[in-house]
């Protein structure tokens, strides 16, 4: 059933965030394409309202001015008669002009009205031709009656078919913004849906993460659980098994020192005995390296205080053999500083980073370790170890602290852990560890932590063994 859910929630989420994107994509592209379109029909709608009745206006204003020109014509009879037709012709040609393009932008139902006053210009032009030739034949009274009888009451008729023209022009424009609006409104709604369906597609996107969230969080709680427990046995077991180890090497470590001894003992069994004694050190320091490394969070953190010089000098007379056996010449150099760290822990430290130091410079031209404590001015204590081995590549040097990490190529024997539990003593008590090298002039390991006020202690003595 949990399988089912753990399937079932990233497949709504998914399907949850495609149907938003949809959405959110859908109304953006309806609200443009639409807003769009209404806007360019209300703008072609616009102008040719504007147009059509600028149109009709002036074909009314023709026609007023053709009657006049005509009555002009005929009460000035001696005017001269080139002007005055060509002005008439004049305003008869805009005419002709304004009727063609009115023609063109004329609606459907407004085909109706203009094929009655199409007509009608048409046998108006024809009677003002007529009064216009009685005119210039000097048939006055002839004129007067085509113009009076005939003309004005054919320009009345034309100016209430161009009224109607008019109303069916704006009754049109007002039934296209309506359109408009209705489209408008339609888009606002087809946006509301859209955001309505946005919203719930981000609740159940919300929600579906939120559950997930929850669910990882109760199997995150309960994987730390397990793993602590497994850790508490873990501690246990490794407990046990380092105090069977330390009991069992406690018998071998005596009769090492006893033997050693001797005064009776021959050279060998004295050296040998040397060796034995060394070989139970060197095994009990691994199995509280192993230990410091593998409960890091159980180191204890009680207020203890080190002497670092107190360590260092400690430290140097535990690996003397070492020294004396690669033939290296260790130069000391200390100032009164201690750290709130453990004596034993601190202790490890140092004979896992001397250590080091030593063991790297067998077979090396030139075997020398300065080892270095100073307080720093910000408050810190910094153990310096230099060496003069063969140094440590590029590329291995960011790895060099990791558990079980050997330099390639390196022939020194070892476990790995040294460096990786060096590192993890330090940072559990607020340090920081740095290594720097150049390969074939040597390595200098670096290990700063916070220093304590307290009394002083004896300067230890620059120290060498060869």
């Amino acid at each position: 059933m949990a399988v089912a859910r753990a399937r079932w929630a990233p497949g709504v989420l998914g399907w949850a965030l495609v149907a938003t994107v949809v959405l959110g994509v859908g109304t953006s592209v309806v609200s443009v394409v639409e807003v769009q379109r209404a806007r360019r029909e209300v703008d072609v709608l616009v102008r040719t309202a504007d147009r059509s009745g600028f149109l009709v206006g002036e074909i009314g204003r023709d026609i007023t001015r053709l009657r006049v020109k005509a009555f002009d014509r005929l009460l000035v009879p001696d005017a001269e008669e080139s002007d005055a037709e060509e002005r008439f012709a004049t305003i008869a040609s805009g005419l002709d002009a304004r009727l063609g393009e009115l023609e063109q932008l004329l609606a459907p139902h407004e085909r109706t009205a203009w094929s009655r006053f199409r007509p009608l210009v048409t046998d108006f032009r024809g009677r003002l031709d007529i009064a216009m030739a009685a005119v210039r034949a000097g048939e006055v009274a002839q004129a007067r009656g085509i113009l009076l009888d005939e003309v004005r009451p054919l320009a009345v008729s034309m100016q209430d078919h161009l009224e109607t023209l008019a109303r069916l022009n704006q009754d049109a424009s007002s039934a296209l913004l309506s359109a408009a609006d209705a489209r408008l409104a339609r888009v606002r709604a087809i946006e509301t849906a859209l955001g309505v369906g946005l919203v719930a597609g981000l609740g159940v996107i919300w929600w579906t993460a939120l559950h997930m969230l929850a669910r990882h969080r109760r199997q995150l709680a309960e994987y730390v659980a397990r793993i602590e427990r497994s850790n508490g046995d873990l501690d246990a077991f490794a407990a046990r098994i380092a105090h069977d180890l330390r009991n069992a090497l406690s018998p071998v470590g005596l009769i090492a020192g006893t033997l050693r001894e001797m005064r009776d003992g021959s050279d060998l069994v004295q050296r040998m005995a040397g060796q034995l004694l060394t070989s139970v050190r060197r095994c009990k320091g691994l199995i509280d390296g192993l230990l410091a490394f593998s409960r890091p969070e159980r180191l204890p953190d009680d207020g203890a205080v080190a002497s670092v010089p107190a360590v260092v000098r400690d430290v140097l007379e535990e690996i003397a053999p070492l020294a004396a056996r690669v033939g290296a010449a260790v130069d000391v150099e200390t100032a009164d500083v201690a750290v709130r760290c453990p004596p034993g822990l601190l202790h490890l430290v140092g004979a896992n980073v001397i250590g080091n130091a030593l063991k790297y410079l067998e077979g090396q031209p030139r075997r020398a370790v300065r080892v270095s404590v100073r307080r720093c001015a910000d408050g810190w204590c910094e153990l310096a170890v230099e060496d003069s081995g063969p140094g440590i590549p590029e590329e291995s040097r960011a790895h060099v602290f990791e558990p079980f990490y050997r330099v390639p190529g390196t022939a020194v024997a070892g476990t790995g852990i040294g460096l990786a539990t060096v590192r993890r003593i330090v940072e559990r008590y607020g340090g920081a560890v740095a290594v720097e090298s150049e390969v074939g002039r040597g390595s200098t390991f670096t290990v700063r932590l916070p220093a304590v006020e307290v009394e002083p202690v004896a300067r230890t003595a620059a120290a060498s063994a060869s």
